[in-house]
């Protein structure tokens, strides 16, 4: 007990003199390392993080810096369930580097958990514009616009995404099937018109072509443009 006491003054002193060493020396990188070295010990995980962080202020390399802080960001979500600290950590990173995906991955995490849906949005986009992967363009952006039409009340501004998401993909059933929903109730009949028969020239089967011929056929009727409503009806016959 009286060797462990010793010890445990020890670190104290030697940690007091490295923190005057600092106060001469605010940018001394070894004094830093040494004292991240004696904050690794169980329960110094607040201190351990303060100090990644402010060795990541002074490392010139990004990769570095981006290591120095991720283990902040890890022992901070992680180690002390800090996550305010934890989201500190990644918007330093991001200022060092606004295209880590990784952090806006975490960052985008750490924004669902707090109901922050403008920046989970923000977040998203973000992603998609910097991810080079289709699919991953694709699902980040469907997130987005399923925010921007059932969170966020802006259903315009999810139709402007799932018109790109079915621009660049004519297969995408899901883009499909919210524009329709979306253009029905903003009372958009003339896109929706435009999409239904771009549905019907795409479609792989004449039962799946006759449906959304009566669908369109039903919306030209309420347009009040007969001959189109009866052209799509006679469309099924001929196809019959």
């Amino acid at each position: 007990a009286g060797w462990r006491r010793d010890n445990l003054k020890d670190l104290r002193g030697g940690e007091d003199a490295l923190l005057k060493a600092l106060e001469a020396e605010p940018e001394n990188v070894a004094v830093l390392r040494d004292l991240e070295d004696l904050r690794r010990a169980p329960g110094r995980e607040r201190d351990l993080v303060a100090t990644l962080r402010a060795r990541a202020a002074l490392e010139p390399e990004l990769p570095s810096k981006r290591d120095l802080l991720r283990e902040a960001k890890e022992v901070a979500q992680n180690a002390l369930s800090d996550v305010e600290l934890a989201e500190a950590v990644l918007r330093d990173l991001l200022a060092a580097d606004d295209g880590d995906l990784w952090a806006l991955e975490e960052l985008t995490k750490l924004r669902e958990m707090a109901a922050d849906h403008q920046e989970v949005v923000r977040l998203l986009l973000k992603r998609a514009d910097l991810e080079s992967d289709g699919a991953g363009i694709s699902t980040l952006k469907h997130r987005a616009a399923t925010l921007y039409a059932e969170t966020l009340g802006s259903r315009e501004r999810a139709v402007e995404l799932y018109e790109m998401l079915f621009e660049n993909d004519g297969e995408d059933a899901v883009a499909a099937t919210k524009l329709r929903e979306l253009y029905a109730a903003l009372g958009r009949r003339d896109e929706l018109a435009k999409l239904l028969e771009t549905l019907i020239d795409r479609a792989m089967s004449a039962e799946t072509r006759a449906s959304i011929r009566i669908d369109l056929a039903r919306l030209q009727g309420e347009r009040g443009k007969a001959d189109e409503a009866i052209a799509a009806l006679r469309a099924i016959v001929d196809e019959d």
